[in-house]
């Protein structure tokens, strides 16, 4: 491991940590943490606030894992971005300013899986909202 590994992942982590589902919620006047199912993600959100607030808030998840990997490909190479990629993960599931409690990490994951291999992270958003669709449970999207 190099020490540039270790700075990809702290300042992913750090980025992973912003509370995107919590902004929209206040903007919305819900709060995902104590309704619906406490998870501060898109589909609670979704749920509480609709399809826009729900789009908003799964494009800002994917941002915190893309924004991260892309800057880590542009300054260093492969394995400094997939730590960045973990760490924007772990940041977005478990935040340290949250006390370790965040969101299941599906749209940061698939945001930074994009930037890092853009034909298999196509693929794998592609069969998530396939079976999202065929199912109506994102939760058996996020198994896929």
């Amino acid at each position: 491991m190099t020490v540039w590994m270790g700075v990809a992942f702290v300042v992913a982590y750090a980025a992973g940590m912003f509370p995107t589902a919590v902004l929209v919620g206040n903007k919305i006047g819900r709060d995902p943490t104590s309704e619906g199912s406490g998870n501060p993600g898109a589909t609670n959100i979704y749920r509480l606030g609709g399809r826009l607030a729900g789009v908003a808030v799964a494009l800002g998840d994917m941002a915190k894992g893309a924004a991260p990997v892309g800057a880590a490909l542009l300054l260093w190479d492969r394995p400094e971005a997939m730590a960045a990629w973990i760490g924007a993960v772990a940041g977005h599931v478990w935040p340290a300013i949250r006390r370790f409690r965040g969101g299941k990490g599906m749209a940061t994951a698939g945001g930074g899986g994009i930037v890092l291999d853009p034909i298999i992270g196509v693929i794998c958003v592609v069969v998530f909202f396939g079976m999202v669709r065929l199912t109506r449970v994102a939760a058996l999207g996020s198994l896929s």
